[in-house]
């Protein structure tokens, strides 16, 4: 077998803390982001920071993604989860969890705010704080 699809680059646009419906006014006191691809398997991680000094959360609808994913993922359903580690949320969260779903470049953001049977509720902008920082990583299968 011959490895000839293989990248290690930056995220270009950086992943960004936003809203599936649209995002604006968000500003950052810092955001990365790094991806391995191989074959039709990528790999990102990253962060996203708006401390509160210099950032801010801005307007976000919808569900909260991490945006700019470097590929659209694949045409299967759910097909990946990402973990999440997140500070300074407007809300309670037991956990955090990242979904990729079909034919997307975001990363869905669910968890639960109790302790229950599932954890797949979404996180909305109200879940959001300008001292929010998020890190994550996530492997998912791309459509190229």
């Amino acid at each position: 077998h011959t490895l000839d699809d293989y990248e290690w680059q930056d995220m270009s646009p950086a992943p960004i803390i936003g809203g599936e419906g649209g995002t604006t006014g968000q500003t950052y006191d810092g955001k990365f982001g790094k991806y391995v691809k191989d074959g039709r398997r990528v790999t990102c991680w990253g962060s996203c920071i708006f401390t509160g000094v210099g950032g801010s959360k801005g307007t976000m609808t919808g569900n909260i993604v991490i945006d700019n994913l470097p590929f659209t993922s694949d045409t299967i359903g759910q097909i990946a989860l990402g973990t999440i580690r997140f500070s300074n949320l407007a809300t309670n969260w037991v956990n955090v969890i990242g979904v990729v779903k079909a034919n997307s470049t975001m990363m869905y953001l669910e968890g639960m705010t109790a302790a229950g049977i599932s954890n797949d509720t979404h996180l909305v902008a109200a879940d959001i704080s300008d001292a929010t920082w998020i890190l994550f990583e996530v492997t998912y299968r791309t459509d190229a």
